[in-house]
């Protein structure tokens, strides 16, 4: 395990604070960081109105915690999280809490950021890491035993999938101060994985990974420039929502080149159109306006994969979008930042933040969303991917709900006005993205984010299976379809009895 402490600097918080709420009202406003992800509209901050201990910067107006109760909880000492990892280039950003100052504009942010909760109600923050396959293992161990270690879990979206039916974790509408209609709680995340009235797992402002992790196109701005007949102007094409998966083929047909004359798009030698990892195959899907599984009316699932349309349009991305000679797997290699470098590689299709590895590459790039699938389409939609993200969840084992319910609210209500406005004008626009319309795609991006619960609750693997048809290059998913289609419709109506049952 990995274990991070913080220990605020009381006597730079104020100053810190200062310089970057006044950053951030120079960067755009504090109440549309980048346009907020999909849900209510954002809230406007009382003008000039102050919280109980006086929070808030006499140039921006920005109330911090003014909804929350003075409470001493300096009897605790830390708020205690257990995070997910996989490795450090998995967790770019330490996002709960950080370890001194390093140099790195977020993780001085997040500092700051927590230098204020702890100013006010006597509490530092403590995080310790542990490998995500590892930690399921820790959270069952915690409750069984009655421990209370932790205020509160972060862990992948996708190994959740093991534990929502066990009965470990509260629901947040019960814990108090925690509101989940603020615009600092992610409202698709509320939505879209609530189990009835119960909502074991969540998102907020507080974290960063979930936003790291959204879908994104990546594209290589010299070759675009060269095969502009081709590509026309992509960023244009968005606006006009005319930015579908036919003009990426379209592109993607004239741009490849078996430059080696090897009969073979194998990468090495040749200029490729698409490079990605494996997720891909859900980003298309979800892109399209799909889920594997959504609510009906009645606050049940269904598992909309199954319906015809649905199925055809994924069968469609793997046979004509993800398998023709243009599309390369990145799991082997060249890798598409040594692609891009050496201009043999068009479009990267990969999450947001890998922004910030290739902003270190010599050739110029642009971001754009995930391709709509027609133009018949409403909108363009953004998957939060469940192998990179975090989501917040809650043991029944914690030591004071009260306690962690007012650290949740108070620690996100700030970073909506803090670290998050930092995460998004200076780490991802200002420092990654190289161009004004790429600034204009990323708000896109980030308006139209989306979880899918069938990728969450992931029910018999079966969108981990669909996923993991990319690397083993599988054009067809009939078979498995026809393997697993009656196990996910009784896990299904499992996960249907747990809703009733949870709700009764």
């Amino acid at each position: 395990m990995r274990f991070i402490s913080f220990l605020p600097r009381f006597a730079a918080v104020g100053l810190a604070l200062a310089v970057l709420l006044l950053a951030i009202v120079s960067c755009g406003s504090a109440d549309d960081p980048g346009e907020k992800e999909s849900g209510p509209a954002q809230t406007e901050a009382p003008s000039g109105q102050s919280s109980p201990s006086g929070e808030t910067d006499a140039e921006t107006d920005v109330p911090l915690m003014v909804h929350l109760p003075d409470k001493d909880f300096s009897k605790y000492q830390t708020f205690r999280t257990l995070h997910w990892t996989v490795d450090s280039a998995w967790i770019p950003w330490d996002e709960i809490s950080v370890d001194g100052e390093d140099g790195d504009v977020m993780n001085s942010s997040v500092l700051d950021r927590n230098a204020v909760v702890t100013e006010r109600y006597g509490v530092a923050f403590e995080t310790v890491y542990q490998f995500t396959y590892d930690m399921n293992d820790t959270m069952r161990a915690l409750v069984k035993t009655g421990d209370n270690a932790y205020d509160l879990c972060v862990q992948r979206g996708v190994n959740l999938a093991q534990v929502y039916t066990e009965e470990l974790f509260m629901s947040f509408p019960d814990i108090p101060y925690v509101d989940l209609s603020n615009p600092w709680w992610n409202q698709d995340s509320v939505r879209s994985l609530a189990l009835g009235s119960v909502s074991q797992f969540t998102a907020s402002d507080m974290l960063v990974l979930d936003k790291a992790a959204t879908a994104s196109f990546f594209f290589n701005n010299e070759l675009a420039n060269e095969y502009s007949h081709a590509c026309g102007d992509m960023y244009q094409a968005v606006r006009d929502k005319t930015w579908t998966a036919e003009k990426v083929m379209m592109i993607c047909d004239d741009v490849a080149q078996d430059l080696d004359n090897d009969g073979v798009y194998n990468g090495d030698n040749d200029l490729l159109a698409v490079m990605s990892t494996d997720d891909p195959v859900h980003f298309l899907y979800t892109g399209a306006g799909l889920r594997f599984m959504d609510h009906t009316e009645d606050g049940h699932f269904e598992y909309t994969f199954f319906d015809p349309e649905n199925y055809t349009v994924m069968q469609e991305i793997l046979s004509d979008f993800m398998f023709e000679g243009w599309f390369r797997n990145t799991y082997l290699e060249p890798l598409p930042t040594d692609k891009f470098r050496a201009n043999e590689a068009m479009f990267v299709i990969s999450i947001v933040s890998a922004a910030n590895d290739f902003r270190a590459n010599e050739k110029d790039y642009g971001i754009l969303p995930i391709p709509m699938w027609d133009e018949s389409q409403d909108n363009y939609y953004s998957e939060v991917s469940p192998h990179h993200d975090s989501l917040l969840c809650i043991l029944q084992s914690i030591r004071d709900p009260e306690f962690t319910g007012l650290m949740l609210e108070a620690v996100s209500n700030v970073a909506y006005y803090t670290s998050y406005p930092t995460f998004y004008d200076v780490v991802i626009s200002g420092r990654s993205v190289r161009d004004e319309e790429s600034k204009e795609m990323l708000k896109i991006i980030f308006e139209t984010r989306v979880y899918d619960a069938g990728l969450v609750y992931d029910l018999k693997d079966f969108g981990s299976m669909i996923l993991r048809s990319t690397a083993s290059q599988t054009t067809t998913i009939a078979s498995t379809v026809a393997a697993k289609r009656s196990m996910v419709e009784q896990a299904l109506r499992d996960l249907n009895k747990l809703v009733d049952e949870l709700n009764a």
